[in-house]
């Protein structure tokens, strides 16, 4: 069974990339957008069932409930990112994070047959329509050589 696990920083936590994201952003003209989170996507694909154990595996590995906030769902079931405009990163090539989950999973004897991560970019403000989260996920989130975006 595959899970989607997203791992994001709790309300009034620093996130030191999503601030460097909405400056940059502003800096560039994109004074419409009022805010900016980030947070890290895991597909986990297991032969576990049950919803409970899996949120039992993610706080031992890639969950720190001090500071993260984290929603997990069965793969093709909808995110809910709020009001937030979500672009998703990922990438086209290799995928050292998932590797080294992948091993921390193992590690610990739970065996996955894949894990694959991405970065989520959750941005606030007015007028964020499909063309211009496009055109801030082609020019300044994504490097088109070797990741590839959506917008979810």
């Amino acid at each position: 069974m595959q899970y989607k696990i997203t791992v994001g920083f709790l309300p009034g936590v620093l996130d030191s990339q999503a601030n460097t994201v909405l400056k940059t952003l502003k800096k560039l003209g994109y004074t419409q957008i009022t805010t900016v989170k980030t947070a890290t996507s895991y597909i986990i694909d297991i032969d576990i069932s049950d919803k409970n154990q899996i949120e039992t595996i993610a706080k031992k590995t890639i969950v720190n409930p001090v500071i993260n906030e984290y929603q997990i769902q069965k793969t093709g079931e909808k995110q809910d990112f709020g009001d937030y405009s979500t672009i998703e990163i990922k990438g086209k090539l290799s995928d050292p994070l998932g590797n080294s989950t992948s091993s921390t999973f193992a590690d610990l004897g739970y065996k996955t047959k894949s894990i694959k991560t991405s970065k989520i970019y959750l941005l606030k403000g007015e007028s964020l329509d499909k063309e211009l989260l496009e055109k801030i996920a082609k020019e300044l989130l994504s490097n088109p050589i070797t990741e590839e975006y959506s917008i979810l």
